[in-house]
């Protein structure tokens, strides 16, 4: 109906979300195509990208190609935080209408995780989940202060599913996803829509290794790039607007007659794809060099070249890859911190920085740019497809975040797209026929962007939606097996300090294994390792004190530090969580990092140092901590929800990628466990909040955990988590979830996703609303 609406009335896209339209990775590729297609519909667009010749190139595309007033924000999401405050400075003054979160990266080719250098880890963690968080947390404030907008979240296919030999990548796909879907829910009430995009094979440079080789099968998998737009603006802002996905969506946007802000690191790209719109269309492009890896740095520019402008559509399409596949050791961390500020970062910051003034128009669409990886983790692709994860989930959490403000927001899930992050594809499998699954750019956003305004999640092309059913068809088989090994090496735990990490220490050093402790707190970490001294006679206990929330620059100390032991067992438990449920907008960019670093970062980064010594002494133990909120977007803590997905997703694609070497991944998701993390659930200032949950004590869930160590590949870690759930509908009734985790991830599992969904986002919208009571008492 809302589709027959808008063709009956023919809303322009600027009219129904705003000018602008904000589109990261618009330099090649998905970002390009989405540029293309919101500056052909009248979008003045943004692109974000790091390469500033392709940005510059795109945006003299558009703009002479369809007369649309365009930007170039030359941004490098793999440089983390220091990138963002530049976009923040370009966007938030502009009017943006549709965010696009399209920048990514990938493996250029099939990795182990720990062949992946630490340099890539950290890009995918930067570029596919760092990103999406910081640009929605920059723009969606404007779109609910206009109650307008969209979001377009471009995940990946391979979000559906766990994904050997690319588990960075399609777990940060997942995260994505789940980012999405949660971020939809929250902005649903400000009328900002929010869409999730799952492309399959994309010709774009990610894909661009599948059509080099030898495999001609991937090549006709392949979906080009012209398919996206038809929403409403004035100015599109399309980050990674210089080439591949970023540049068709620019062509095709500026076919529609929108004026578009090209947004890339590369200024001659740039350059050139603004004065082929120019050329072509007769729109107003405007070309902004921002390079998204830089981090934080790059919002502020962003912020004073975008906050100004009408911004009707942002397309977040910059991302960043591997140049090839790896495991999760050979990523430079530098590239894990890329991966993770340009696919993560700039679609929250973005989202972030454009959303006020959509909301206040009430009109605006964001086109987040996932991947086809999250819906499916992809070892050697393990960050980036985490990252996808966290913006498919990011995305759809948006967009019934900004619904009630007419804010839409799209997420796109490309597969394979003929562009220069799958470049490797097309050289290392030649002939082969996932080279064949490569879609040209204009292709693949012809098809894309006919959906613009239609759904708020899609593959973007035909055989990339088949695909994406193929893969949510497929079961996921759980193998069950005893521990034939002891594991009698060091065994460290992170976040140690406390809680489920304290519970993992003490249970282990009962089985006479040595511990290594890491946590923030020292006094506690102490405190811990003299109880453990004292409790278990014998045992050796080691401190190391380590804050994960600064990111990138403590790691070559961690490396240092635990490359020269031999560990047995790795504990993967810290995290941070909100300290209520609170809107993406509204969150301080210091709590967004810390749940990018802590949460995902983290992980990553120790998986990648411990495993080379495990796969040379063909045994070991990596249990990751995940949660239950993995299991379905959590608006209000969608960052915190969607960087679970990424764990689950990573840690499933570890599993299948470690197991030949001998080596056991679980992943453990555990309900409400009474540990700092969960106290707000109780009570909100002395008041008990309409659900009660009867949280599980530590020691009783260890109990149980620790049994399942080495016999199941995931677990709840304890059979009947107690938790009694009150949803209180009206003063007359209320339906009960009993002893909800008892049988809490089965009985998730079997209900439909859309229920599952459902299901959180009334859980926690409802406490949203107690503590905002709470916190007007108190004011």
């Amino acid at each position: 109906l809302q589709s027959i609406a808008q063709f009956v009335f023919r809303q322009s896209l600027p009219q129904r979300y705003g000018k602008w339209a904000v589109i990261t990775g618009a330099s090649d590729g998905i970002g390009k195509g989405y540029a293309h297609y919101l500056g052909k519909k009248g979008m003045a667009i943004v692109l974000v990208a790091r390469n500033e010749a392709k940005l510059t190139k795109v945006a003299t595309e558009i703009k002479s190609k369809y007369g649309v007033e365009t930007k170039v924000l030359v941004t490098d999401f793999s440089k983390g935080p220091e990138v963002y405050p530049l976009l923040e400075k370009a966007l938030v003054p502009l009017d943006v209408g549709i965010l696009v979160n399209n920048v990514g990266v990938t493996h250029d080719t099939p990795m182990f995780a720990d062949e992946v250098p630490q340099k890539m880890l950290w890009d995918l963690i930067n570029v596919n989940v760092a990103a999406v968080t910081l640009l929605c947390n920059i723009l969606t404030p404007s779109m609910k202060q206009r109650q307008r907008g969209l979001i377009i979240n471009v995940s990946s296919i391979t979000s559906v599913s766990p994904a050997p030999c690319m588990a960075t990548y399609a777990a940060s796909k997942a995260y994505m996803t789940s980012f999405s879907v949660a971020l939809r829910d929250e902005l649903r009430p400000f009328g900002v829509e929010v869409q999730t995009v799952r492309p399959s094979f994309v010709h774009t440079n990610m894909t661009e290794f599948l059509v080099t080789g030898k495999d001609e099968w991937s090549k006709h998998m392949m979906v080009g790039v012209d398919n996206f737009m038809a929403y409403a603006g004035c100015t599109i802002v399309i980050t990674g607007a210089s080439d591949g996905i970023g540049k068709g969506y620019a062509e095709y946007l500026a076919r529609k007659r929108m004026n578009i802000v090209l947004i890339a690191r590369n200024e001659n790209k740039l350059n050139h794809v603004a004065n082929d719109i120019l050329r072509k269309y007769s729109v107003r492009t405007k070309v902004v060099i921002a390079d998204f890896s830089e981090g934080d740095a790059v919002y502020e520019h962003l912020e004073r070249e975008l906050l100004p402008l009408d911004v009707g559509i942002l397309v977040n399409n910059v991302g960043l890859s591997y140049d090839r596949t790896m495991c999760m050791d050979e990523l430079p961390k530098k590239l894990v911190w890329d991966l993770l500020t340009v696919n993560v970062a700039s679609v929250s910051m973005l989202c972030h920085m454009l959303i006020p003034a959509m909301k206040q128009r009430r009109r605006g669409l964001i086109v987040n740019i996932s991947s086809l990886s999250a819906a499916a983790p992809a070892p050697y692709l393990s960050v980036y497809s985490a990252a996808k994860v966290y913006v498919r989930n990011f995305s759809m959490a948006l967009r019934e975040e900004l619904r009630p403000h007419r804010v839409e927001v799209q997420t796109v899930l490309p597969g394979f797209v003929r562009t220069n992050m799958t470049a490797f594809v097309a050289t290392e499998h030649k002939g082969k026929p996932i080279s064949k699954q490569l879609v040209d750019v204009d292709h693949y956003v012809r098809y894309a962007g006919f959906t613009i305004g239609k759904t708020d999640r899609t593959c973007g092309y035909w055989s990339h939606g088949l695909q994406y059913a193929g893969l949510k068809l497929v079961p996921e088989f759980v193998r069950v097996y005893v521990l034939q090994t002891i594991y009698d090496h060091l065994r460290v735990i992170t976040g140690g300090s406390d809680g489920i990490g304290k519970g993992y220490a003490h249970y282990l050093a009962g089985q006479g294994m040595k511990v290594l402790l890491i946590a923030r707190n020292e006094e506690k970490l102490k405190r811990v390792a003299e109880e453990i001294a004292a409790k278990h006679h014998g045992v050796e206990t080691k401190i190391l004190v380590a804050d994960f929330s600064k990111g990138e620059q403590i790691y070559e100390r961690l490396d240092q530090e635990l490359s020269s032991l031999d560990i047995g067992i790795l504990v993967n438990n810290v995290g941070v969580i909100n300290e209520k449920p609170i809107q993406v907008d509204r969150m301080e960019k210091r709590l967004l990092w810390n749940l990018i670093n802590i949460n995902i970062g983290a992980a990553t980064l120790l998986c990648n140092i411990a495993l080379p010594s495990m796969k040379k002494r063909h045994r070991g133990l990596i249990i990751n901590i995940s949660s239950l909120a993995s299991l379905a977007p959590t608006p209000y803590l969608a960052i915190y929800a969607a960087s679970k997905a990424y764990m689950t997703s990573f840690s499933l694609a570890l599993q299948e990628e470690v197991a030949p070497y001998g080596i056991d991944c679980q992943t453990v998701a555990p309900g409400y466990v009474h540990t700092s993390m969960t106290e707000y659930l109780n009570t909100t200032d002395g008041q008990k909040s309409s659900f009660s949950v009867r949280l599980v004590k530590v020691k009783d869930m260890i109990r149980y955990a620790g049994y399942c160590i080495g016999k199941v590949d995931q677990t709840t870690g304890h059979w009947s988590h107690g938790i009694q759930v009150r949803y209180r509908l009206s003063s007359c009734y209320r339906f009960h979830f009993h002893k909800f985790n008892s049988f809490q991830t089965a009985i998730l599992n079997m209900l439909p996703a859309s229920l599952k969904f459902r299901l959180f986002s009334r859980f926690y919208t409802q406490l949203l609303h107690e503590f905002s009571d709470v916190d007007k008492k108190a004011a």
